[in-house]
């Protein structure tokens, strides 16, 4: 009788670490997500790709602008992937928000005859806390690091689902 009642008791037990998450994944991201996107405002075709990441899940939006009879219609298309461990710990160490927090929200000339924009956005908790837009292809460099992990992340879901 008591061996029963014990292995009740372990039974319950381990279930219920399983139903509390006793040992949960540790989110690296702290409640910040990292918009990247970019975009070409005189263009037919996916002229807007956005991607966010939180921790290691990554989603990826494009845009695509056509023109059904005779009229200009926006068709979306949306993916979700994950990035490994190590790249996404490279990704938010390269984050440094006292530093984004002190930059402008806009250099040069955004999508200016059409060369093109690019954004950064920082998101906690879902708000955003700083979005800044650039020049298409053009660095900051108090953020080039971020930048460049940032584009080649894009890039990769670009290839891999465009």
């Amino acid at each position: 009788m008591k061996i029963k009642w014990l292995i009740g008791l372990l039974i319950l037990g381990i279930s219920s670490c399983q139903i509390f998450n006793i040992n949960p994944e540790k989110d690296k991201s702290n409640g910040i997500s990292i918009v990247s996107g970019q975009s070409f405002g005189m263009c037919i075709g996916k002229c807007t790709v956005i991607m966010q990441l939180t921790d290691t899940k990554v989603s990826l939006e494009a845009q695509e602008r056509i023109f059904e009879n005779n009229a200009p219609l926006i068709k979306k298309y949306n993916y979700a992937d994950k990035i490994s461990d190590s790249k996404s710990k490279e990704i938010y160490d390269a984050l440094n928000l006292e530093n984004i927090k002190k930059l402008d929200n806009k250099y040069g000339c955004p999508d200016c005859a059409d060369g093109g924009t690019e954004w950064i956005e920082i998101l906690e908790n879902g708000e955003s806390i700083k979005k800044i837009e650039f020049e298409y292809g053009k660095n900051i460099p108090e953020i080039e690091g971020l930048l460049e992990l940032l584009r080649e992340q894009r890039l990769a879901l670009i290839n891999k689902h465009l």
